[in-house]
């Protein structure tokens, strides 16, 4: 690892890793002063929340974290209910995650890249698949893909690769600024998708796109060439979505599409936004 460990010491503590970013951030951590006093920082919060006192909760609050409307994308897996019993505790670690971290008062909002993933698509492609003048390319120079691997098998929540999206099937994931970037193959064809927790600036996009709904969500679809339509971002919940083929026509719109039923928030991302929209509704500001 070249950078702090950041977001994964959190996601190290919740056993939300992979066997290998577990072991990745655990040598991090040995060699890294800075990191090191994070993660003692994050386990001295986690015991103070562990030690204090039970509180009663409005019934509201309780529906929320019982509610089973809030889901991100590209999943099939669904979380178990928790026990009653337990939310008390789930509660305070939400109070405790708002204090120690400003980006729990809910999905940041991002701007998405998608120059950055047209070139990012080709790179990949061409280092994978080779060069053709079919494919998609951005109007500078493909340079072919150097990004570190991830183990499309077991992505961490809330990522997902399925194995087959419309007929293309996948090929390989790798990491991406923010996310994650899955790699698909049909024929001679490519199609990359680019996977960001977060929500859209739907008016950083560039001028020459349209809107549109897809399977019930808002999306957005890049018409500029030398794109032509071969690109397309939504957001479900959560999560911030960029697909881009090299295939014409409509077929990543029909892939976009296709992608998984959503599966649950982890437990803790849901209670982080039930306090935050707690917290909302006491607001003087409201």
């Amino acid at each position: 690892m070249s950078e702090h460990a950041g977001d994964r010491l959190s996601a190290l503590l919740d056993a939300q890793l992979t066997p290998a970013e577990t072991a990745e951030v655990r040598a991090h951590v040995a060699t890294c002063a800075e990191c090191a006093a994070e993660l003692d920082d994050v386990r001295a919060a986690r015991r103070a929340v562990r030690e204090l006192p039970a509180v009663d909760l409005p019934a509201t609050f309780l529906a929320e974290l019982l509610a089973g409307d809030t889901v991100v994308p590209l999943g099939r897996r669904r979380a178990r209910v928790p026990a009653v019993a337990n939310i008390g505790a789930a509660v305070l670690a939400g109070l405790a995650v708002l204090v120690f971290s400003s980006s729990s008062l809910g999905p940041a909002q991002l701007r998405p890249e998608v120059r950055g993933a047209v070139a990012r698509h080709a790179s990949t492609v061409s280092a994978l698949l080779g060069s053709t003048g079919e494919r998609l390319a951005p109007d500078t120079e493909v340079v072919p893909t150097t990004a570190p691997h991830r183990d499309a098998s077991s992505l961490p929540a809330p990522y997902a690769a399925p194995a087959r999206l419309a007929g293309y099937e996948l090929v390989d994931a790798y990491r991406s600024p923010g996310g994650v970037h899955v790699l698909y193959q049909r024929g001679d064809y490519g199609l990359s998708v680019f996977e960001l927790p977060g929500s859209v600036d739907w008016g950083a996009l560039p001028d020459e796109g349209t809107s549109l709904s897809l399977a019930g969500h808002r999306a957005w679809r890049w018409q500029a060439s030398p794109v032509d339509g071969r690109l397309v971002v939504f957001e479900d919940d959560g999560m911030v979505v960029i697909v881009v083929g090299d295939e014409p026509g409509d077929a990543v719109v029909e892939v976009a599409a296709e992608l998984p039923s959503a599966r649950e928030v982890p437990m803790t991302a849901r209670v982080r936004r039930a306090v935050a929209r707690s917290l909302e509704l006491l607001s003087p500001t409201g």
